[in-house]
């Protein structure tokens, strides 16, 4: 399983939200599909309904922080000072 961080923007403001890499995207080149692994951070968006809580998302690679492979424990890309970037917004 490979598994990462992304850094999501809500109403209450920004948050890192611990993801596992599902696949590649569907149509943009450069994408991920990632799903939240504790809870519903992203927002879907329904004609009938409105905005809704979700837990997958497609997002480009380059967001994607800290991404691990938990089995064999290499690390692809780090962003070391991703903690000390987000505390300063």
């Amino acid at each position: 399983m490979v598994t990462g961080e992304v850094i999501v923007s809500t109403p209450q403001g920004n948050m890192v939200v611990p993801v596992k890499v599902i696949s590649k995207g569907p149509s943009i080149k450069n994408t991920v599909v990632v799903q939240a692994i504790k809870g519903e951070p992203f927002a879907g968006f329904s004609l009938n309904a409105g905005y809704y809580p979700k837990r997958t998302a497609t997002v480009f690679k380059e967001n994607v922080y800290n991404v691990r492979d938990t089995i064999s424990g290499e690390t692809v890309n780090t962003h070391p000072n991703l903690r000390v970037e987000f505390q300063a917004q």
